[in-house]
């Protein structure tokens, strides 16, 4: 990956991380932990929910749209429980916290 590639991902993750309320509340909210920069999304893990614990956002900038995933993966197994496409920035949250059973805010 370019250098103008690996600075385009880093924003698309920072904005979708910034769109779901900021990397320092999910840290605070769900413990989130190693957010990584996707092509065009970003991915990272949280605690607190037994059915998921990996949570992928996609951005597809033809449309402005999201695909939400969420993942339960441990050492052995990695299981996709949901995927979800159609999401406006703004639907990401409450996504997320319907999903999961958890809150992002107080």
């Amino acid at each position: 990956m370019t250098t103008t590639n690996q600075n385009a991902s880093l924003r698309i993750a920072d904005t979708i991380l910034d769109q779901m309320g900021g990397a320092v509340r999910l840290s605070a909210m769900i413990k989130m932990r190693s957010p990584v920069a996707l092509e065009s999304g970003v991915q990272f893990k949280f605690s607190g929910s037994r059915k998921v614990n990996t949570c992928r956002v996609i951005l597809h900038a033809d449309s402005d749209l999201y695909t939400f995933e969420l993942w339960k993966c441990t050492p052995t197994i990695m299981k996709q429980v949901l995927l979800s496409t159609g999401y406006y920035a703004d639907m990401l949250i409450a996504a997320f916290e319907t999903e999961t059973g958890l809150t992002l805010s107080l």
